[in-house]
């Protein structure tokens, strides 16, 4: 994790769709996603960092995640994502959204070289479960872009990069982080309104 109170965690593509349990990089993944009402396909199969005889299917493998830590900050990911999932990105774009609401959920891990044994754990994450929030806006436009060209990284499955910026919905929500396997706390994102 970054520096004072703001988590700012490039993770490593190529680990997240291939991993190795040689390899202790950083590793993400947008777990399950809802936009414009609809749910976005979890149709890339990666090991589960924590268990990896275990696979997961994922909405996309993260190569950076960020987020201020203020209880109404924006998270922001950058995450490859499947060539369906690309078009129906590209589809909504074009057709302007309609609703900026999403509901997603998503899982950092990092390593722990000081438990016993070392070993991956989630360090930010939504618990299994989706949080509600909404495209974030920058001026007239939403933070979403979805990349034309297939990423250089992992050539197999081609894969695009997405980046989405949300932040939080009128209500409050826990996000959970970790600074290690046995260190685990619980933040608030988003604030209820009456």
């Amino acid at each position: 994790m970054a520096s004072q109170n703001i988590i700012d965690i490039m993770t490593n593509v190529g680990q997240g769709f291939n991993f190795s349990k040689d390899k202790q990089d950083p590793v993400a993944f947008v777990t399950a996603l809802k936009i414009n009402g609809a749910d976005v396909a979890a149709d890339i199969s990666v090991a589960t960092p924590d268990d990896p005889d275990k696979d997961m299917k994922v909405v996309g493998v993260c190569s950076s995640v960020f987020w201020t830590t203020e209880v109404t900050g924006e998270i922001r990911f950058v995450a490859n994502v499947s060539t369906k999932s690309k078009n129906t990105f590209k589809e909504l774009l074009l057709n302007t959204l309609k609703d900026s609401s999403i509901e997603l959920a998503f899982e950092v891990y990092e390593y722990d070289t000081t438990a016993s044994p070392q070993k991956y754990f989630k360090s930010f994450h939504t618990n299994d479960a989706s949080v509600k929030a909404s495209i974030k806006k920058n001026g007239g436009n939403l933070d979403i872009h979805i990349a034309d060209e297939a990423g250089y990284e992992v050539q197999q499955p081609q894969n695009f990069a997405l980046t989405l910026g949300v932040v939080p919905e009128p209500m409050a929500q826990d996000l959970h982080m970790a600074v290690s396997d046995t260190a685990k706390f619980v933040k608030q994102w988003g604030i209820a309104t009456d």
